[in-house]
């Protein structure tokens, strides 16, 4: 049975990439005048905002239409499923206020408002993070990662290609948690991840430095959404067990797995706050423009940083698949990981200053 599965998994996979690739190929070449462009391009960025923000369109478009076509010739009953019908929605929510406000540049507090109401429509069709014996206490920490991991997601977007080889490793390891729980019942979200898995790979055809296009919040919110709702059933939770009788194994694991975007948000968010500036608004401070600063050229900043993620992301599916007894070792040990790529990655954005205003000057020029 599992291998009938497989081959299911690469022809889908298959279907998706070449589906994402042409869609994006022929929006980006598209004679109609249908060009959306961030409605913001006077914002402080790494690079010019003037590009196409198809992405997200594309993946929302693949994501929708094979959701139907596994409801036509797999199972027509899968709106039924509480959980897998509220995530399809809250994404849904997701994407179209994120698409919102890339043509109308929306206030920040109606995205906090979406980013809101995606949580508690999670939690409404219990997708919710279980590590507290009280309930409410439950929702609370859920409805604060949900909007976390979207904002954090949508921070990353800032460097081509980034959000995207860093949603693929993450989407990677929850698709081995899945698997190796040998759970079929959950084949429905293996499938959605290998959708959304291969269109990611086809948008990145055209996002890979220098980009032709770009994902936009639209995208970026999308994969938010996902993951956030992906990781709660297939990190936070499954990590859970009687005999830790604390909550640091869970916050452990998932912080390994979501490690770039954590760290580049807190990063973001202490030296902007240490500046007396708002952790809220465009910038060049990020933890991929110090690594260009450093001197690396943006595809090799990719690439170190999603090899970073790769390995972490890899150490957190290890731990909630085989490490079943957890003890003080491993907290001490798997912390000292998670804190040492902090450090690393920390200590970079404090390079000379001198150096980092000649390069935003360099980059400032060739964006105009």
């Amino acid at each position: 049975m599992i291998y009938n599965y497989i081959i299911l998994f690469i022809i889908w996979g298959v279907l998706a990439y070449f589906l994402s690739w042409g869609l994006n190929k022929y929006l980006i070449n598209n004679k109609s005048g249908i060009l959306i462009k961030k409605s913001n391009n006077s914002a402080t960025r790494f690079a010019s905002q003037t590009k196409p923000i198809y992405g997200g369109i594309t993946f929302y478009t693949v994501f929708l239409i094979f959701t139907i076509m596994y409801m036509f010739f797999l199972d027509e009953n899968l709106y039924a499923d509480k959980q897998t019908f509220g995530i399809g929605f809250a994404v849904t929510v997701a994407f179209f206020m994120g698409l919102a406000d890339d043509t109308l540049s929306t206030p920040p507090l109606f995205k906090f408002v979406v980013q809101l109401t995606v949580a508690l429509l999670l939690i409404y069709f219990n997708v919710y993070i279980t590590i507290f014996s009280n309930i409410y206490l439950n929702y609370i920490f859920t409805i604060i990662w949900i909007i976390g991991i979207m904002n954090s997601i949508n921070m990353l977007d800032n460097m081509d290609a980034i959000t995207s080889v860093i949603t693929l490793t993450i989407l990677a390891g929850i698709f081995f948690n899945i698997g190796l729980s040998h759970d079929y019942t959950k084949l429905p979200f293996m499938f959605g991840i290998v959708v959304v898995f291969a269109s990611i790979l086809g948008f990145l055809r055209f996002n890979w430095s220098p980009s032709k296009i770009y994902m936009g919040d639209n995208g970026s919110q999308f994969l938010g959404a996902l993951l956030g709702a992906l990781s709660i059933l297939f990190i936070w939770n499954p990590s859970t067990s009687a005999d830790t009788g604390f909550v640091l194994k869970p916050i452990l694991i998932t912080l390994l797995a979501f490690i770039i975007p954590i760290v580049d948000t807190t990063t973001v968010t202490i030296n902007r706050l240490m500046q007396g500036k708002s952790p809220f608004v465009g910038g060049r401070d990020h933890t991929t423009h110090h690594l260009s600063y450093l001197g690396f050229k943006d595809k090799n900043v990719v690439i170190v940083l999603g090899i970073i993620s790769l390995i972490s992301v890899s150490i957190s599916s290890y731990i909630v698949n085989f490490v079943n007894s957890w003890n003080s070792f491993y907290s001490l040990m798997f912390g000292s990981i998670a804190t040492f790529i902090f450090i690393i990655l920390y200590a970079n954005t404090k390079v000379s200053k001198t150096k980092t205003r000649k390069f935003v000057k360099t980059v400032i020029r060739k964006n105009n």
